[in-house]
């Protein structure tokens, strides 16, 4: 029984050696571990394409930084900012995200695909910071159909009409794409139909300021108009009560309920303290004429004021309404549509 059982302990001591991998020399430690760091880097970047593709993007900015973390100086590293940039950019975080596009167009080569799409969405997202001056000073003169629909965007942002139709139409010539084109015409004939917006005139604000509020409410500010037409109706009100003859105060028999130390007065008529005498009803006026000049005053000041005011407005008030009517069109056809050029990819096996 007992030499059984050393057969077996014996033989199984022996699979289990003979099972274990044995290194013969520290070249095939470092080749198992390159296989293995080869690995999880390929998983990590399919990982970061997983994310980002399925728009998680918070999740994928965390991914990335582990990816620059655990792989310094990895030959995808460029694609890896940009990417971060990206997910910067899609979850609002629009000035870090340019600092990791300005940081790539510092050090790449302008001719490469990381320089180009990193500088379309830097331009792109100084847009969306609405700095259209630094914009159009830095597309002035360029002959890129992306940066000539970025400087027609800018402006329309700017109110400058004439300039974005024509960005949009040399946009047009140098795509010569009926994709494009088919997008870009609805924005030329919106820029066409700014012209014929409806718009307040002058005149008929005058005229409708006459009534109080009514000024206000023909340009459709409807909250000062209640306000301006209540306080005039406020002032109608308390004019009538100051500007009456006389205010009297009665003071009736017997008198020394309300004045004690007048017990010793009698009734009488007329009120003389030497005779011992008082009247029965103590009446005094006054005029209440004088008080009616300030109300009066300061009523018609802001009633010429609000006349002034909404004459003088009509202009602000026509651009507010064009400005609304172009962001309602952008909003539907918006600059991001036409950000289609070609863009790094992580790829595991570069």
């Amino acid at each position: 029984m007992r030499t059984t059982q050393k057969f077996i302990l014996t033989g199984l001591l022996i699979s289990v050696i003979a099972g274990q991998d044995m290194y013969h020399s520290l070249d095939e430690i470092k080749k198992e571990w390159k296989d293995y760091t080869t690995y999880q880097r390929g998983e990590l970047l399919n990982f970061c394409n997983f994310l980002y593709d399925s728009g998680y993007y918070d999740r994928a900015v965390v991914s990335l930084y582990q990816f620059l973390y655990r792989f310094p100086g990895d030959r995808m590293e460029n694609v890896i900012y940009y990417k971060l940039g990206r997910s910067l950019e899609e979850t609002g975080k629009w000035v870090e995200a340019r600092r990791y596009f300005q940081d790539l167009l510092s050090r790449l080569d302008t001719n490469s695909v990381e320089f180009q799409a990193a500088q379309y969405h830097d331009l792109y997202l100084q847009y969306r910071l609405a700095d259209y001056a630094g914009l159009l000073e830095r597309l002035s003169g360029s002959g890129d159909p992306y940066h000539l629909l970025m400087m027609g965007y800018a402006d329309m942002a700017t109110g400058d009409y004439t300039r974005a139709r024509i960005a949009f139409l040399t946009a047009e010539e140098v795509l010569d794409d009926t994709y494009y084109i088919d997008r870009i015409e609805p924005i030329i004939q919106l820029i066409d139909s700014v012209q014929v917006v409806p718009r307040k005139k002058r005149m008929l604000s005058f005229f409708s300021s006459l009534v109080p509020g009514g000024g206000k409410a023909y340009l459709n500010d409807w909250e000062s108009a209640a306000g301006i037409l209540a306080t005039s109706a406020l002032t109608l009100w308390i004019i009538p009560k100051v500007s009456s003859g006389q205010v009297g105060i009665s003071v009736t028999y017997p008198l020394h309920n309300i004045i004690p130390e007048a017990k010793y007065l009698k009734k009488g008529n007329p009120f003389t303290v030497t005779r011992d005498h008082y009247p029965v009803v103590i009446h005094s006026g006054t005029s209440g004429r004088k008080y009616w000049v300030g109300p009066i005053s300061i009523a018609l000041v802001l009633y010429g004021t609000s006349i002034w005011n909404a004459v003088s407005i009509v202009g602000e008030v026509n651009q507010r309404a064009v400005d609304q009517y172009v962001r309602e069109w952008i909003y539907s056809y918006p600059l991001k549509q036409f950000l289609d050029f070609p863009e790094p990819e992580l790829d595991k096996n570069k």
